[in-house]
């Protein structure tokens, strides 16, 4: 099948690899219900729903319209998670038809069905003078984004003291920079309250929980720093001052009086931190991909760090503290 081919052909899709690909993801979006928590399905719709708008920058363009409510409920929730996937499989035809079969990874044989896997989305530039959608209503063919490499070549030598933010950054950077600031102080706060707690842990198990207390260290630290990188990536100095430390961190440090007490307050910090980073990767949604894709990736580990604690607890007190959904 070559590109504009008009005849009729069945293909089949699988959405979360075409995700992955389309989006360039690291992973897929967790959009699916199963047992997980109601707010991180609502938070992955989300973002499933923001990424196939943003294909109607693409080539070929999709627009999506109102036809997908921007808030979803529990019940009946099953029809707007089909009807995602079937956005999705349809556009992944559109991505054939526009480019062909030979920009796709194919898996089977046309005697038994193919399963086809789009490569990454073309996007298209807004400096073509005309929209994707205006494009295909006329007729004409859009300007693809790697055919306007003059125009970002001379963009980026007449800026170049911007660093890293472009003409077409979407969000306030001097907020960025102060939300990060925050986020930041958290990181720091986190480091020093699972350090101090690996070391003083003391009673039967300890041993367990200090590695524990210890790895969560570790990984807070590369937070930290990748946080601090991205505000110097934005233009802002990193604020690494102590003094003001507790009341710029969304997480208190607290002690605990014993093993138990220390599972807790690290149990208490992480939830409030998963909460908080949710509400930012909303807030940045596309106005940032870069910061949001960050805050993403630290999330993940956070919600790993906050059922480690509850496991801990549930050890230790032989009881769940926090209910099962």
């Amino acid at each position: 099948m070559r590109p504009g081919d008009t005849r009729l052909i069945a293909l089949e899709v699988f959405p979360h690899p075409a995700h992955v690909r389309l989006f360039s993801r690291d992973r897929i979006f967790e959009y699916k219900k199963k047992r997980r928590p109601w707010a991180s399905v609502l938070d992955a719709w989300a973002a499933y729903r923001s990424a196939l708008r943003s294909l109607e920058c693409a080539d070929p363009p999709l627009i999506v319209g109102a036809a997908v409510p921007d808030r979803v409920e529990a019940r009946g929730y099953k029809r707007w998670d089909d009807a995602l996937d079937a956005i999705t499989c349809a556009y992944v035809a559109s991505y054939v038809r526009r480019w062909g079969i030979a920009a796709c990874e194919r898996y089977g044989t046309l005697e038994t069905g193919y399963i086809v896997v789009p490569g990454a989305a073309v996007w298209v530039t807004k400096e073509a003078g005309i929209s994707p959608l205006m494009a295909t209503k006329n007729g004409t063919s859009p300007k693809p984004f790697l055919s306007d490499v003059k125009t970002l070549r001379e963009r980026a030598r007449k800026n170049i003291k911007d660093g890293a933010i472009t003409e077409n950054y979407g969000g306030d950077v001097d907020q960025a920079i102060d939300i990060l600031q925050s986020v930041l102080a958290t990181e720091i706060v986190c480091v020093l309250r699972y350090t101090a707690h690996a070391i003083a842990a003391v009673g039967i198990a300890s041993d367990s929980v200090k590695e524990e207390f210890a790895e969560h260290a570790k990984e807070e630290q590369v937070h930290m720093m990748a946080v601090a990188e991205r505000i110097n990536q934005l233009g802002g100095t990193p604020n690494f001052n102590p003094e003001g430390l507790a009341s710029r961190s969304a997480s208190q440090y607290a002690e605990g009086e014993n093993l138990v007490d220390m599972i807790k307050e690290n149990l208490i910090a992480e939830r409030i931190a998963v909460e908080h980073y949710r509400e930012l990767i909303r807030f940045f949604a596309d106005k940032d991909p870069a910061t949001r894709v960050m805050l993403e990736g630290i999330l993940v580990v956070e919600e790993e760090h906050a059922n480690d604690m509850h496991d801990l607890l549930v050890a230790h007190e032989g009881k769940p503290m926090l209910p099962k959904n």
